[in-house]
């Protein structure tokens, strides 16, 4: 993930206040891709025009007790970026119950750090406590 451009999402991800801040992986089924197509067709959004570039899944205060709120993030075909080089990314909203995100997303994997230690550790070994135990 070294060579993920993070620039990319910065300005669409965030909380209120930003407590901790990371990454997130996750892979579909067969291709998340086509997952993501399938969940905008089961939704009644018809891709004909967009190609899928991401999701962004958010919840609030009252995490699982309501749905969970999915953007998918789509460029329109055709479509170039301006005489600025900037190229719109658009964004179809869903709501739907946790539970149901199992059918287009096999797993998921998010990791947070406080802001600023990312750089008071500059180069970080991980290791499991179990294995201090030995």
């Amino acid at each position: 993930m070294k060579d993920f451009n993070f620039n990319f999402l910065e300005k669409e991800v965030g909380t209120q206040y930003n407590d901790m801040c990371g990454l997130a992986a996750i892979d579909g089924h067969d291709s998340l891709s086509f997952n993501l197509k399938k969940l905008c067709e089961d939704k009644g959004f018809d891709l004909g025009d967009y190609n899928i570039v991401g999701v962004s899944l958010y919840d609030g205060e009252t995490i699982g007790e309501h749905d969970v709120s999915v953007s998918v993030l789509l460029t329109k075909k055709g479509e170039r970026p301006n005489s600025e080089g900037k190229q719109k990314v658009y964004k179809k909203d869903f709501r739907m119950p946790y539970k149901e995100l199992g059918a287009y997303i096999k797993r998921l994997n998010i990791a947070v750090v406080q802001p600023g230690l990312e750089n008071a550790i500059p180069n970080p070994e991980f290791e499991d406590l179990e294995d201090l135990d030995d």
